[in-house]
């Protein structure tokens, strides 16, 4: 009788608050689950009396991630983020992340390590986005903490991986019989520093110099069985993981060597790559392993082939042609199931390589690097908001091309990011229903009335930040 009465004082405050959030059903579905796994309901319904603020950021949560919510109900203990003012209204730094993982690895039973580190990746992911749900974190912000954790984790694993294989293959040397080192880069977002939610992680491995190991193993097996151990660590199985890396920007793709030493690598940059690879290389950082040593060699490489000679026109429309391959792979019509009468289904807008998505900005941004970055060591930037402002400080980018690429970049990625939040996958297609788009709406605050539902409102802006994406793009590439 107790619980009862205090839930039938709190439901009138319940009702009013649930009525803001992006999915009222999913929320009070899960507000339940979580009262029935903690007990005490009494306890809690009269905290959410005497702080509605609370109870609104447990709806909030709660009805704005099925991924969030369902480790809320696993993890009861995270509701504590919520009453703990300082853990929710901070961020943390790269050096706290790096420290509180390299404990956890270094503490942990070995039996136990992997489920322990993969554990704090959880926490922390919900931690982060509950400060982006509760709007106390930029999109810079969410986006760094996203990648300072990817790189704190690879760090603090990356040791035991490596004496794993020394154990099994010997200590890798040269020629001369001198220690060879290792480093693993990021590209991508995680190069950037610009990681979404559920997001892999693109890098890709190397290595001083050839020889052997004490052993008597190619540098070349060693290496290439400590970077596949990493990924097979870090991808974990049976649903498990902690990250999945993507290996596949390494020379040669699929069908190439897991790591290279940087003599290869200097190699295939001057015979044989091509100019998407300039990109990507735009965006490359060490990450993890000897990032001081070999990681810093590679990237004097990197920036040699990328910025070496300044992207030629034809250079500039090779990348306009690829642009329009990735937004017409993305744009193709799927056919459906029943094939009657050659019935097709309209594919969904794509925030990331559709029309004005995403892509028109990292393309736009990176050509511009490669035109001009050759005389201007500056723009050698990997973050694409940073990037942006350093080229409009040398004069590429004129201040109102500047601001709408950054206003659109942020909106875009924050759609993509409210996307990818509810099952935690990498979803980059708007929902076609119009409840799950109303849901994403309102997700990203678009409020709802009768003259104008949150699912239109939300349309209108993305259809106006897509039309200034592609004119920036037009303009700077095209034009």
């Amino acid at each position: 009788p107790g619980v009862r009465r205090a839930f039938f004082t709190l439901a009138p405050t319940l009702l009013n608050i649930l009525r803001d959030s992006p999915n009222p059903d999913m929320a009070l579905r899960y507000l339940s689950a979580f009262a029935d796994k903690v007990g005490a309901r009494s306890s809690y319904y009269t905290m959410f009396l005497e702080k509605p603020s609370t109870l609104e950021a447990l709806t909030g949560v709660c009805g704005t991630s099925l991924y969030l919510a369902e480790l809320l109900v696993r993890s009861p203990e995270l509701f504590d983020l919520l009453t703990v003012p300082d853990l929710v209204e901070r961020a943390k730094t790269l050096e706290e992340k790096q420290e509180e993982a390299r404990t956890v690895v270094e503490t942990a039973p070995a039996d136990k390590m992997l489920s322990l580190l993969r554990r704090y990746k959880n926490d922390e992911i919900w931690r982060i986005a509950l400060r982006n749900i509760l709007g106390n974190a930029s999109l810079p912000t969410t986006t760094t903490e996203l990648s300072d954790l990817a790189e704190s984790v690879m760090q603090a694993l990356y040791p035991q991986v490596e004496a794993q294989i020394r154990e099994e293959h010997g200590i890798p040397l040269d020629a001369d019989g001198n220690p060879v080192t290792f480093a693993v880069i990021g590209l991508g977002k995680f190069g950037g520093r610009d990681l979404n939610f559920s997001s892999d992680l693109d890098v890709i491995c190397v290595y001083s110099e050839d020889g052997e190991t004490t052993k008597g193993t190619p540098n070349a097996n060693y290496f290439s069985a400590l970077g596949l151990e990493l990924v097979k660590q870090l991808a974990g199985n049976q649903g498990m993981g902690i990250y999945e890396l993507d290996l596949r920007l390494r020379p040669h793709g699929k069908g190439g060597a897991i790591a290279m030493p940087l003599e290869g690598y200097q190699h295939y940059y001057d015979t044989a790559a091509l100019i998407w690879e300039r990109q990507a290389l735009t965006r490359a950082r060490p990450v993890a392993g000897d990032t001081a040593g070999v990681g810093a060699q590679f990237l004097d490489i990197a920036h040699g082939f990328a910025y070496g000679e300044p992207l030629t026109q034809e250079g500039i429309a090779e990348i306009v042609r690829t642009r329009q391959r990735k937004e017409a792979q993305a744009t193709q019509r799927p056919r459906t199931r029943r094939r009657r009468r050659g019935q097709t289904t309209t594919p969904a807008p794509n925030v990331k390589s559709g029309y004005g998505g995403l892509v028109d900005i990292e393309f736009a941004l990176q050509t511009l690097q490669l035109v001009h970055g050759t005389d201007e060591p500056s723009i050698r930037e990997q973050n694409t908001l940073l990037a942006a402002h350093r080229l409009h400080d040398i004069g590429a980018l004129t201040t109102t091309q500047r601001d709408k690429t950054v206003e659109a970049y942020q909106f875009l990625r924050r759609v993509e990011n409210a996307l990818r939040i509810v099952h935690d996958r990498p979803l980059d297609a708007l929902p076609t229903n119009r409840s799950e788009l109303e849901q994403l709406a309102r997700r990203l605050g678009y409020a709802h009335t009768e003259e104008n539902p949150a699912d239109a409102a939300f349309l209108q802006d993305y259809g106006k930040w897509t039309e200034t994406t592609r004119s920036l793009f037009n303009e700077l590439l095209v034009q």
